[in-house]
């Protein structure tokens, strides 16, 4: 062989050998297996400021009118979202003695339910302030705060290993109260699609069940964490979950088969927070790392990446119109200033398909024969 000829050879062999890798690195990415970020295309419009201490839960009503976020502080900070997207606070609650570590709204966007690490569970009219239900049942910080459809019923998850159902309309149906003692320290609880079960993750191994108050488990969402999960969330066509975990990982599910359809990668901390958009496309998880991804649901693709602004992102989630993110936290360059923050999304997300993600048809409303 002329050695003239060699370095021709072995350029046309390291492209190659770029162009593989390239191809590698990009197949990996598109089945979740990892998460390559692409330059932010999020802007900031606002920043909410009004809490004293770290921002701990943060909640957007159904009808995309109000914004509540909860903090260290004690305080509740009620926000209301005018047709331009523009916010106002309208009312401060005070009544928790701790940090208010969870928010969620009825169905109607009328009633505001949270718990505190003082134990306490609350319910409160946000149109006009008053206190529709109050009770100290747990023995340890309350984690997760659910309404049922109907809104009569409040359910509330705590430390204490117990989830307890209250009746807010008839209050003396509380006298016989009704909890079930799940035994294991409770992370975070939402409503299965039936409506009849719940999905709850805990503190005590690395799965997520679907169980009843009476302790049957219907389904298990299990072999992808490897650490305890530590949020939960819906999609909105009811076929997906998605879990956050310890691992630092975020995992899709698909709710029918119990199997994963995505891992997602590239947190450096735990996940504080997992939330998908109106339309099931995007999910946005935070974490401790006070990194604040955006994924794309159906390649694994994280799509978006804001940091730097805050320290530790503690909870995220977007307007029903998908025009708006909101993330509560710790601002990190704002010294000791805490709030949330108000981002706009890319404009093309208005216009966004649903997510063609195809799992498998979801069960019927009565639940599965349970598993012995």
């Amino acid at each position: 062989m002329n050695m003239s000829q060699r370095p021709k050879s072995s350029f046309v062999q390291f492209k190659s050998l770029i162009l593989v890798v390239l191809f590698a690195v990009a197949t990996i990415a598109s089945n979740g297996i990892s998460a390559q970020a692409t330059d932010t295309v999020f802007s900031v419009q606002e920043k909410l400021m009004g809490h004293t201490s770290s921002t701990e839960s943060l909640v957007i009503s159904p009808d995309g009118k109000w914004v509540a976020t909860g903090g260290w502080d004690r305080k509740i900070l009620l926000y209301s979202i005018d047709t331009l997207g523009m916010f106002k606070l309208v009312k401060t609650f005070t009544g928790h003695n701790g940090a208010v570590t969870c928010l969620t709204f009825d169905a109607a966007s009328t009633l505001l339910a949270s718990g505190s690490k003082d134990f306490s569970l609350r319910v409160v009219n946000v149109l006009d302030g008053s206190l529709v239900f109050q009770t100290m049942d747990h023995l340890d910080a309350i984690t997760a705060v659910e309404f049922e459809a109907t809104g009569k019923f409040v359910m509330s998850a705590s430390m204490d290993g117990t989830i307890r159902l209250y009746d807010i309309v008839n209050p003396t149906n509380n006298q016989k109260p009704r909890f079930y003692t799940y035994g294991k320290p409770v992370n975070d609880l939402i409503t299965a699609p039936n409506g009849k079960t719940f999905f709850v993750a805990n503190n005590g191994n690395n799965n997520v069940e679907s169980i009843d108050f009476t302790g049957k488990v219907y389904q298990t969402f299990a072999g992808v964490h490897t650490m305890p999960v530590n949020c939960l969330g819906l999609s909105n066509n009811k076929r997906m979950m998605v879990t956050g975990g310890n691992d630092k990982s975020v995992v899709v599910w698909d709710i029918a088969t119990e199997k994963p359809l995505k891992t997602l990668l590239g947190h450096t901390w735990k996940v504080n927070s997992v939330a998908f958009t109106k339309n099931d496309q995007y999910l946005v998880s935070t974490g401790n790392d006070g990194e604040i991804r955006v994924w794309d649901v159906n390649t694994g693709v994280c799509v978006s990446v804001q940091k730097n602004l805050i320290s530790t992102a503690k909870e995220a989630r977007f307007t029903p119109n998908n025009k708006l993110m909101v993330v509560a936290g710790k601002m990190s360059a704002q010294g000791a200033t805490f709030g949330a923050i108000v981002y706009r999304t890319p404009p093309i997300w208005t216009e966004a398909k649903p997510a063609p993600v195809k799992p498998a048809p979801v069960k019927s409303a009565t639940p599965a024969r349970p598993r012995k």
